[in-house]
């Protein structure tokens, strides 16, 4: 099921048991990315640096059900993760996934560090790309 047909709160009939019951509740289904990224800013809560980098979600660093813009980054960020994933793929004789092959997502990724260097930012790099600079600013006021 889609994470937006989902409910915000339910019970997991296949995690329950006789013994016990686990209810799933997410509080923020319903949130846009805006709504997300304004309540980081206005806590001041820590949020993991490849956001800042680029990265759109966080899962495995390499992930399966990533988009070829988050694996290219990736790439760029642990290359000797991706030539230790693409050696894998190669020994297999198994792509990373249907559609592209990790050994393709580390050209790419080459291919971008060799014209423009690697990848950098700086702490806030998300909330600017989100909110704005104002919205930056004072989120690294408040986490200072």
């Amino acid at each position: 099921m889609a994470r937006r047909q989902q409910p915000v709160i339910a019970v997991d009939r296949s995690a329950s048991n006789s013994l016990r019951t686990v209810v799933r509740w997410h509080p923020i289904l319903g949130w846009s990315e805006e709504q997300v990224w304004k309540r980081i800013a206005e806590s001041g809560v820590r949020y993991h640096w490849a956001h800042d980098a680029g990265m759109e979600r966080l899962s495995c660093s390499l992930c399966v059900l990533a988009t070829q813009k988050d694996l290219v980054l990736a790439a760029r960020l642990r290359r000797p993760l991706a030539a230790e994933y693409a050696e894998a793929e190669k020994r297999m004789g198994h792509r990373f996934q249907a559609a592209r092959s990790i050994a393709s997502v580390l050209a790419e990724a080459d291919a971008l560090n060799a014209e423009f260097g690697p990848v950098t930012w700086q702490r806030g790099d998300a909330l600017r790309r989100h909110l704005g600079e104002a919205y930056a600013r004072s989120y690294l006021a408040l986490a200072a």
